[in-house]
Formats: C-alpha cells, sequence, structure tokens
C-alpha cells in the first residue's frame, strides 16, 4: 500500500486550519482556557484572568480569586494566545488584564488585588494607548 505525499500534507494542511480555527475561536473576551491541575483540568473565564507573570520557563497564572496555578507556558506563548484587547505585556515578566487595574502610580500599575507591577519604559506609550481605547475619559 503507498500512500501520496498530496494526502500526506493535505491532512497535515488540513489540520493546521482545525489547530488556527481553534485557537482564534478562544481569543474572545469571553472564551473560556483550560488549565491544567493536579486533578485534571479547571475550566476557567479568560476575564477571570488577573495577571500572567514569568516563572522561568514556567508561568503563574493568577485569577481574580486569588487562585494561582503554574504551568508550563513562558509568557512569549501565552502573549499569542491570550486577547490582546484586554491583555497587555507591561514588562517582560508580567502580562496584566486591563480589566483589573484599580489605579496606575507613575511606573507602576496597581491591579484590584494589590499587587503592584512595573511598567517597562518602552511598553508604557502602547499600554497608554491601550487603555484609551478601552476606557472613558473624564
Amino acid at each position: 500500500m503507498t500512500f501520496s505525499t498530496d494526502h500526506i500534507l493535505q491532512g497535515m494542511r488540513d489540520s493546521s486550519i482545525r489547530n488556527q480555527n481553534n485557537l482564534e475561536m478562544g481569543k474572545g473576551k469571553e472564551s473560556n482556557i483550560l488549565i491544567p491541575t493536579t486533578k485534571g483540568m479547571q475550566l476557567e473565564k479568560v476575564k477571570n484572568i488577573l495577571c500572567v507573570c514569568a516563572e522561568g520557563s514556567y508561568s503563574e497564572l493568577i485569577l481574580a480569586s486569588g487562585t494561582k496555578h503554574i504551568i508550563s507556558k513562558n509568557l512569549a506563548n501565552l502573549t499569542s494566545l491570550l486577547p490582546d484587547q484586554i491583555f497587555f505585556r507591561v514588562h517582560s515578566s508580567v502580562i496584566i488584564n486591563i480589566s483589573h487595574i484599580a489605579e496606575i502610580i507613575g511606573n507602576e500599575v496597581v491591579m484590584t488585588n494589590d499587587i503592584h507591577f512595573p511598567i517597562a519604559q518602552r511598553r508604557k506609550k502602547g499600554f497608554l494607548e491601550l487603555l484609551k481605547r478601552n476606557s472613558l475619559s473624564l
């Protein structure tokens, strides 16, 4: 029995398209994320993610409830997965959900759980532009 390379390549293309579609479907504000836990998987709304902090080649995902999860993806991987309408990488080691910002003091952002993160100087302009696009100004 022989397989044509066209058939194999078509299967690879179809799989790639399905994976891309699944990623895009999961990038909305109301989408869910599956978080691996020691007991299995936890389904959580993306909007409930407060922030993600770098922990070497792992990341610590902190939920608005205060629950913390260590996951085996680095920030670069997560940046491409999380919706960029509400998530922003304010520093090389932190991605925040702008829906959970309490205030901005100088070059620091304070989250609703009172965690403070520095805003990198080179990222501040893009960060402020995102906030302006997603907020009402008085």
